[in-house]
């Protein structure tokens, strides 16, 4: 029995699924690098007063056309994630429903869903003390 007490746990701990970060609502306040590191997208509470906001505050190239552009509207703190919200790809102005947890302290699944098709990315949370940096030219500076 204590030989298999090592199996067991593990596929006891498989089937619970992955950890979730311990997060409160404003867990998800701060700054936030896209999966491809091609911009910074600042999180905070809406200015009209519900939920969770975001905005892109850097890219990679420094376009103008990009920055200020939002990309998180009205998520809001249900269950231990922000639900019941939109977020917006500024490269072609499609809308899409928007789900965010936290992985991690520093790690933030966000996924977007147009009806029934869905797609999920990781944001790492930003130091804003190396903010100031110069970006380097890139490509294309979104997402």
């Amino acid at each position: 029995m204590l030989r298999r007490l090592p199996l067991l746990l593990l596929s006891l701990s498989v089937l619970a699924g992955p950890a979730r970060a311990e997060s409160g609502p404003n867990s998800i306040i701060g700054v936030w690098e896209s999966d491809s590191g091609k911009s910074r997208i600042e999180i905070r509470a809406c200015p009209e007063g519900e939920g969770f906001c975001g905005h892109i505050i850097w890219t990679r190239n420094g376009n103008p056309a990009f920055l200020g552009a939002s990309v998180l509207e009205g998520l809001v703190y249900r269950e231990g994630r922000w639900v019941k919200g939109a977020i917006h790809d500024p490269r072609n102005g499609t809308t899409y429903r928007a789900k965010a947890e936290l992985e991690a302290p520093d790690r933030l699944r966000v996924k977007g869903c147009l009806l029934v098709f869905c797609d999920s990315r990781i944001w790492r949370r930003h130091r804003v003390d190396n903010f100031a940096a110069t970006p380097a030219p890139a490509g294309d500076e979104t997402s």
